[in-house]
């Protein structure tokens, strides 16, 4: 008789306990998933800008079309390939210097829609790389 009397005061106990980590446990959880989605989109844009830019310095400077022109439809194509919406971009590429260490910047600026929105994100995601573009 003493046996079950014990055991069942015990049996409210795994309840509670659940009940008390639960909430620690979704947060955990939940903010795993947001920020690796945020990290994935954050690599596309980098990833996508990095090799933009790098097809663009090498494009000759007097070609048709120019070399701001080739790595941001670049960086909008390999965007697409990872499934960030090219429209919501916001791409800019602008040169710097003269021949011949002339520089092209490409930058990148997207907003970020949180993916389950039950964690702090930030709001934004910009990735911006400079390269010299080569001589020809």
């Amino acid at each position: 008789m003493r046996r079950l009397a014990r055991r069942d005061s015990r049996r409210g106990a795994a309840a509670v306990e659940f009940a008390l980590v639960l909430p620690l446990f979704a947060v955990v959880l939940f903010g795993m998933i947001e920020y690796g989605w945020f990290f994935y989109q954050q690599f596309g844009v980098a990833s996508a800008v990095r090799d933009g830019l790098r097809v663009g310095a090498t494009v000759s400077q007097n070609a048709n079309p120019d070399p701001k022109t080739t790595a941001v439809k670049r960086t909008q194509t390999l965007m697409a390939g990872v499934g960030i919406n090219a429209a919501s971009v916001s791409i800019n590429a602008l040169y710097f210097g003269s021949s011949p260490s002339k520089t092209m910047t490409l930058s990148a600026t997207m907003p970020y829609k949180p993916l389950i929105g039950f964690v702090p994100v930030p709001k934004s995601i910009s990735y911006s790389m400079t390269m010299m573009l080569e001589l020809q």
